[in-house]
């Protein structure tokens, strides 16, 4: 499979094609960082409707963009979206670096809002100010959630009152007190957000507070559970290892890839088909159905079948209702 290929000229992307082309960027890095065997794979087992990709994928898959752009709420640059998939493929291996922290800046550019401040959203690109603020209290029905477009992010100076991280310079996070720079070396912190770019929050065990430092890098200990490095892991001995690809030994699934198994062999594998035994996750395509037998790799849902988590969709999206959640089409709210 040739890789990000480009569509009218070597540096423009049409909107019908970015969501392929940031998979093949995230599936270049994530291969070159260790986290598969290779670019392939890594497409193959990537699932759309996973919560932990990285926001600007999932952004990508949500239908909405495409309809804005349509509708004039949104303006879309086609060279910025090229130069957004080129830096999302050249992103760093150390999760602590700017650029792994940080959204590339030709990401941010791609979308335009042009509703103004004051105007009814459904998410930030809509809005001329790059900042769509949630309703106070969502509908549990179903349907849209509108927002409203409000100040731009990142202008709250240092002390200045704050109510999220985003309000803030990206050099700075929201503290108690305002507006607070990103912490230095040896510094006090509860979560790696507050630390700055190369730094994270080394603490003795998941709960506890510690210490902005250097990463634990392969080989060290690693106390917080957590690693400098894309392509590695904590393991059973405290100490960070290089992720297992499939057919390598392991303890537990933690010591594989994404989405890949730790087999009753200890080795890692790709996650189970249709029709197989499961414990947690399935190949794309397919859910791990559990019961009190265990679980077995399952068709998707119809559209109208309760649901706990979009994987089980054929649709992708599970939503929120006035009884339960329910698969359903992702809806398009403008």
């Amino acid at each position: 499979m040739a890789l990000l290929a480009t569509s009218c000229g070597d540096n423009r992307f049409p909107i019908d094609i970015l969501a392929d082309q940031e998979i093949e960027a995230h599936c270049e890095q994530a291969t070159r960082c260790g986290q598969y065997h290779d670019v392939n794979t890594c497409i193959f087992e990537l699932d759309r409707a996973d919560f932990r990709l990285p926001a600007i994928l999932l952004r990508a898959f949500n239908p909405a963009y495409a309809a804005a752009v349509g509708s004039g709420r949104a303006r879309y640059d086609e060279t910025a979206a090229a130069a957004c998939v080129a830096a999302i493929a050249a992103t760093s291996c150390d999760l602590s670096a700017r650029d792994a922290r940080l959204e590339p800046d030709a990401c941010a550019d791609m979308f335009t809002g042009t509703v103004a401040e004051g105007g009814p959203c459904g998410f930030d690109e809509e809005c001329a100010s790059a900042r769509c603020t949630p309703a106070a209290l969502c509908p549990d029905d179903y349907t849209c959630c509108i927002g409203t477009c409000a100040t731009a992010p990142h202008t709250a100076a240092l002390g200045d009152t704050c109510q999220i991280d985003s309000d803030c310079a990206l050099d700075a996070f929201c503290s108690g007190a305002g507006c607070h720079a990103l912490l230095a070396d040896g510094e006090s912190c509860s979560a790696s957000a507050q630390c700055d770019f190369d730094l994270i929050c080394n603490r003795p065990s998941p709960t506890q507070s510690g210490e902005c430092g250097r990463p634990p890098q392969l080989g060290e200990p690693c106390p917080g559970h957590v690693c400098g490095e894309i392509g590695t892991t904590c393991g059973s001995a405290g100490a960070c290892i290089e992720l297992a690809l499939p057919g390598q030994a392991c303890a537990t699934s933690f010591d594989c890839g994404p989405r890949e198994v730790c087999t009753a062999d200890l080795v890692c594998a790709s996650p189970p088909k249709l029709g197989e035994a499961c414990a947690t996750t399935c190949t794309v395509g397919a859910w791990c159905n559990l019961d009190d037998h265990g679980g077995t790799c399952d068709v998707p849902v119809a559209n109208g079948t309760i649901c706990i988590s979009a994987e089980q969709c054929a649709s992708g999206f599970c939503a929120d209702g006035d009884f339960a959640e329910t698969c359903i089409d992702r809806p398009v709210c403008f």
